[in-house]
């Protein structure tokens, strides 16, 4: 986006992989998801899948640390896996 010179950035938080893959369908913006999410047959003919083409890096903000969801606890412990 940088690099085409588009500085209108909005940013959009949804609560569940479905709704942003239902979002980026109607065509609201794009989503960044792992490639074995994209790589799914169910939306294999329903977006355009791209590769990136260097690492991301991923920051989380956590109000408190001792309050974080399971689900979020085992996303961070199978990124520090890879």
């Amino acid at each position: 986006m940088k690099k085409n010179s588009y500085n209108n950035l909005r940013i959009i938080e949804f609560d569940s992989l479905e709704a942003i893959l239902q979002s980026v369908s109607d065509g609201l913006g794009i989503s960044l998801v792992p490639s074995d999410v994209a790589k799914l047959q169910k939306y294999q003919n329903e977006y355009k899948i791209s590769e990136l083409l260097e690492p991301v890096q991923i920051y989380f903000v956590i109000k408190n640390k001792n309050q974080q969801p399971k689900g979020l606890k085992s996303f961070i412990k199978f990124l520090l896996e890879e």
